[in-house]
């Protein structure tokens, strides 16, 4: 597998980028999450307030058009409309409002466009009379949207930053074993007995530091049984061939019959 070709570095560095790209997936998905329902909770209270304050002027006090002037005209918010309809008549509205959302537009809709801009609406019957009200959320939505791309790149940009972090930990990590590595290409047949130092190693490493001191005990032993046996079998062998060569020189110090040089060989 393609994986498996991969260096351990490189491994781990994916590891680390993909654990990083979902922590932050979730982090950051959670913490949108979060702040636009905050601010949605935010727009929905502000609009339903102006509302209820309409509202209690029109049901405990119906008839005073001073007071729900004040209310609708008086100190005008930016991002505020409202109006008073009365038996499908407007009563009372906030300057260019019906250029902007026309009466109908309240018809069961949480929300409405007009243009570039974007409204929460919110309506209310009290007797004959209807209250509808509308936030515009704008700069809120735009707002969602700038956070919303800065989360994105924070996502992008942490998820390379921990792949290199990961690739740099990987490799400052495995240094031991490129040590180890290099003690071992250093022994030899004729450096046998040197041996690793499992001290300077870390703990993890510890066990195979041992595992290979005993493969090298093994074969030391292995090259000293293999040695005494060649000394033996050359100690057996030398006598024999020595006798046979004496035999075969004294055959040759002289002309002899074919039947001696055949007794000699047999």
């Amino acid at each position: 597998m393609f994986v498996e070709r991969l260096s351990l570095s490189v491994r781990l560095a994916l590891i680390f980028a993909l654990g990083s790209l979902a922590a932050l997936l979730v982090a950051t998905n959670f913490h949108y999450w979060a702040f636009r329902h905050e601010l949605k909770a935010r727009n929905w209270q502000a609009l339903e307030v102006h509302v209820q304050e309409v509202s209690a002027i029109l049901l405990g006090r119906p008839d005073d058009r001073r007071a729900l002037e004040e209310e609708i005209l008086g100190e005008p918010e930016p991002r505020l409309w409202l109006r008073v309809v009365e038996d499908g008549r407007i009563l009372l509205e906030t300057p260019g409002m019906i250029e902007v959302l026309p009466k109908d537009r309240f018809e069961g809709r949480p929300r409405a466009r007009s243009g570039h801009h974007r409204y929460i609406l919110r309506e209310r019957t009290v007797g004959r009379r209807r209250i509808q009200g509308a936030l515009e959320v704008t700069g809120d939505e735009r707002l969602l949207d700038s956070y919303w791309r800065r989360l994105v790149y924070t996502m992008v940009f942490g998820t390379v930053g921990c792949a290199a972090l990961g690739w740099w930990a990987a490799r400052r990590g495995l240094r031991p074993l490129r040590r180890i590595a290099e003690s071992t290409r250093s022994i030899t047949a004729q450096r046998l007995r040197d041996r690793l130092d499992p001290g300077v190693v870390p703990t993890e490493l510890r066990e195979l530091v041992l595992s290979l001191n005993a493969m090298l005990d093994r074969l030391d032993q292995a090259f000293e049984r293999l040695g005494r046996f060649s000394s033996d079998l050359a100690h057996e062998l030398r006598t024999p061939i020595t006798n046979l060569m004496g035999e075969t020189e004294v055959v040759l110090s002289r002309e002899r019959m074919a039947g001696d040089y055949r007794q000699v060989l047999e």
